[in-house]
């Protein structure tokens, strides 16, 4: 009876070994079968075929894909794509930013976002159009319309499609951020100059008539408000003056207008 007992439980134990053996020998062949798959998708597979463009731009698709570098038949996995939007921002300035997505069987979708002019600087004779972010889309001889000239910021050498560089030791490009956030968040458009030459005596011209003196940038928002109050009673298009904001006696802000006639460099065609 134990002898039986005895054969019948290394059977058992025989048939386990044999399912584990199995089981093994299938784990064995499925992770071969994946590596092959991947070096195949690596190597074999999958060859860009397609670069696709979407979104709106000045530039054509194929200036975009040439911008882009990235070679056609190249492997969709295997290509590195992380410089593919430093390239293109670089060659083709209009373009503010770039959304690089891989698409089966063999495809590169580029997805771009076209720049906006945020202000021009002058720079000598020459007026360098900049983004938001402070890189230079296009050096013009002559200033854009609609886009406010900033005079007294001092600007290294400049290139289409790299960000403009200042001295080291100015704060002039935060001085320009400051206030046109400011004039955007008090809904204020129409301004044509705008100077950060001294950072205690910041100014910018209203419709090219109308300089308003901010002197430091202490309470600015609050300066821009009153300003503003002004503004409105001064709407004659024709009265050119200058809107002093930069006082505040005992602790209340108080405006002074002087109506006279503006210097050059205070107007965009004096300047």
């Amino acid at each position: 009876m134990a002898k039986r007992y005895v054969s019948e439980h290394q059977k058992k134990r025989k048939k386990k070994r044999r399912k584990g053996s199995n089981r093994l020998y299938y784990i064995f062949i499925a992770l071969i079968a994946a590596a092959v798959l991947v070096v195949l998708s690596l190597t074999v597979l999958f060859p860009i075929k397609e670069i696709t463009v979407e979104g709106k731009s000045r530039y054509s698709a194929a200036q975009i894909e040439s911008a882009s570098e990235i070679e056609l038949d190249a492997n969709l996995f295997s290509s590195d794509l992380k410089d593919v939007e430093d390239h293109i921002t670089s060659a083709l300035p209009y373009i503010e930013s770039v959304q690089v997505q891989r698409k089966l069987p063999g495809t590169v979708l580029l997805t771009v976002k076209e720049a906006t002019v945020y202000a021009q600087i002058q720079n000598g004779s020459d007026y360098v159009l900049i983004n938001a972010a402070g890189k230079c889309l296009e050096i013009l001889n002559a200033p854009m319309e609609g886009v406010p000239v900033v005079r007294g910021l001092k600007v290294g050498d400049v290139n289409p499609g790299a960000l403009v560089t200042t001295d080291e030791n100015t704060n002039q490009l935060e001085l320009l951020q400051l206030l046109t956030d400011a004039f955007e968040k008090a809904e204020l458009s129409d301004i044509t100059v705008i100077n950060v030459a001294d950072e205690n005596d910041l100014w910018a011209t209203y419709d090219d008539r109308i300089v308003m003196q901010f002197g430091s940038r202490a309470e600015l928002d609050e300066k821009m408000a009153h300003g503003i109050a002004v503004l409105e009673v001064r709407n004659n298009d024709s009265e050119t003056g200058k809107l002093n904001l930069s006082r505040i006696p005992n602790g209340k802000k108080q405006a002074s207008f002087i109506q006279c006639s503006l210097e050059a460099d205070e107007t965009v065609k004096g300047g």
